[in-house]
Order: C-alpha cells, then sequence, then structure tokens
C-alpha cells in the first residue's frame, strides 16, 4: 500500500527559487525584516524538533529530532498568515520547512546496538556521517573518506587536509562512552546534535544575506564545484562563508555584508557556523535572540502594521523604505 501526505499549495515556490530567480544578480538585496522572518520559523521548527516544543526543557515523553537537511530548496514559501504573531510579518510569504526525510530521532552519543539490527537505530556518532546536502552539512556531518567527501563537492587538492582536520578537532571516541569520562581523553563532539541544526540554520540565513541560492557550486564565479566552507586550513579553504554579497554578477559591485544588513543579524548568523560545535550558539539561546531581533522590528512597525505594500521591484517588501535595499540597516552596533 502506498503512502501519500497531501499538504498545501505553496504559491510562492522556494526560498532558493527566491534567492535565485528573485534576487541573484538582480542589484537589489532582501530586506533585512523578511530574514528575520526566515530566521524565526527555522529556529522555532527546529526547537519544536529537538525539545517537542518551542521553549526550553525537553517535554515530557518527547525524544530529540535532529533535521540533517535544512536548507533553502527545502523552505517553501506559502501565502501570507493573517494568523501570524508577528503582525508586521503578515504581509510576507510565509516561510515552511518542508522535507523531513533526512530528520531523526537521535542525540550525540546515542548506542542503539543493543537492539537487533532491523530494529535497532543508528549508532550516533558515527553513523550519521554523510547524511545532508553536500554544501549545506555541517563538520560533524561530513564524511572522512576520500572520495565520497570529493563526490561532495570538496575541492580535491583540500580533500585529505579537510579530512586530518576532522580527525584532529572532531576525533571519535568508540562507544559504550567511559562514565566518568577520562581526564586524558578529548570530549567527543563529532555526532549530530542540536548543534547540528544550528549550524544548518546559519548557512541558511547566511545563503539570504549573501544572495546565493546554495554555499556552493562556484559561489566565487572562478571554482565550478567546490564549496563555501571546507574545514581543511589549506590554501584556499575556509572555516566560515565570506562577509560578502553577490547580488551583482559583477565582483566589483559585491558589498560587504554591514553595512548592508544590522551587525545584530550578521553576526548572529555567524555565531551559528562556528567549527567546534560546542562553540556554537546553543539552539535555546539563539530562539531567545532571534525573537528579540523579531520584536524590536515590530516597535519600528508601530502603527504602520497595515500600510500598503510599496511600489518597486522588491518581491517581498511591503514598508516604506525604512530597510532600503543595502543602506540604511535596523538595529546595527
Amino acid at each position: 500500500m502506498t503512502k501519500r501526505i497531501m499538504t498545501d499549495w505553496v504559491p510562492h515556490d522556494t526560498l532558493w527559487s527566491l534567492i535565485e530567480n528573485g534576487y541573484r544578480h538582480s542589484g537589489h538585496l532582501i530586506p533585512e525584516p523578511f530574514i528575520w522572518y526566515c530566521f524565526k520559523v527555522l529556529t522555532e521548527v527546529s526547537l519544536v524538533c529537538w525539545n517537542g516544543h518551542a521553549g526550553r526543557g525537553l517535554r515530557p515523553g518527547w525524544e530529540h529530532m535532529v533535521n540533517t537537511d535544512l536548507k533553502p530548496t527545502n523552505i517553501w514559501l506559502d501565502r501570507p498568515d493573517p494568523e501570524e504573531p508577528l503582525v508586521w510579518a503578515r504581509r510576507y510569504p510565509k516561510p515552511k520547512v518542508g522535507d523531513f526525510g533526512m530528520a531523526w530521532t537521535t542525540h550525540h552519543g546515542l548506542d542503539d546496538r543493543k537492539n537487533a539490527r532491523g530494529y535497532r537505530r543508528r549508532v550516533n556518532p558515527p553513523d550519521f556521517q554523510r547524511y545532508g546536502t553536500p554544501s549545506h552539512m555541517a563538520p560533524e556531518s561530513l564524511s572522512r573518506v576520500v572520495w565520497k567527501l570529493q563526490n561532495n563537492g570538496h575541492h580535491p587538492a583540500r580533500v585529505r587536509p579537510t579530512i586530518a582536520r576532522l580527525n584532529a578537532d572532531l576525533p571519535h571516541t568508540p562507544l559504550p562512552w567511559p562514565n566518568p569520562w577520562p581526564a586524558n581523553v578529548p570530549p567527543d563532539n563529532s555526532g549530530i546534535h542540536s548543534w547540528t541544526m544550528v549550524w544548518e540554520i546559519g548557512m541558511t540565513i547566511w545563503c539570504m544575506l549573501a544572495t546565493w541560492g546554495e554555499s556552493g557550486s562556484n559561489y566565487d564565479l572562478t571554482q565550478p564545484n567546490d564549496i563555501v566552507v571546507d574545514y581543511s586550513q589549506a590554501p584556499g579553504g575556509a572555516d566560515l562563508p565570506p562577509r560578502e554579497n553577490f547580488h551583482h554578477q559583477d565582483p566589483r559591485f559585491h558589498l560587504p555584508l554591514r553595512p548592508a544588513y544590522s551587525g545584530r543579524l550578521v553576526e548572529l548568523v555567524y555565531q551559528c557556523m562556528t567549527f567546534s560545535p560546542p562553540d556554537r550558539i546553543q539552539l535555546e539561546d539563539l530562539w531567545d535572540e532571534v525573537m528579540d531581533g523579531c520584536n524590536d522590528i515590530g516597535h519600528q512597525y508601530a502603527g504602520r502594521e497595515n500600510d500598503p505594500a510599496p511600489s518597486g521591484p522588491n518581491a517581498v517588501s511591503f514598508v516604506p523604505d525604512k530597510y532600503p535595499l543595502g543602506e540604511n540597516v535596523l538595529n546595527d552596533f
């Protein structure tokens, strides 16, 4: 028997389509308020996956879930939601997270090998390596096999340095783990966890800031089949994506992310993408920061939430240019 899940029609396509077809090389930037709105939805969905609700602490009876495939092509843009709690966001297409085919009930350190093979869950780590989409995989999700990593779009000259870095800085400790943990053994941070979704959220929002639908595929217009971050520490490698916007086909007109966008937004995104998983902002703290940012935007809208959409080329903008395309910014510091 074939099973199907029927979902609503989403008239505004995907976030990837908005970035690539609506903004890339258009000379225009995605408005900052809409980016905060997407940030809010991604963080909320991830927090519900992890805790069973959009708040702190695990809901009784809930098992942690990790979605290993958050990316622009899996963010759908529905019609505006007239009941959206953020009143100022009700004129924007409503972002929705789809495709949970690589979401798993798991957590860092899960060892289910006591159960029969057909009934046990994946060991975490190492059974989740290479689960995700190339160029949208956190370092702990990357394969440590040369040919697999190369097939995932990593530059051939930097594959071995990447694997060496992963093995050195995210070492595996065989399960079951010792308890208590020996003082002379580095902590094992190599499994997928809530911190994996934090990284994926950060990379997805970076794609909006950079006006680049995928965090790879010739992003600098000179290196085909390369990715933005590979953690190799080799020439040409990087731990973080560039602080640059690719909204114009001519590199001479590329903009630094700041002041095109507020420092508050840009720095929060980069806190999500730190190489070491424990050094990233925690998912629950990210939720608080994102909601503070969204609420501050609401203060800027005071009394103008129902203003008509302005004319112009910006597909998601609806307020007078309080947040213009790459000029004045919101909540900068």
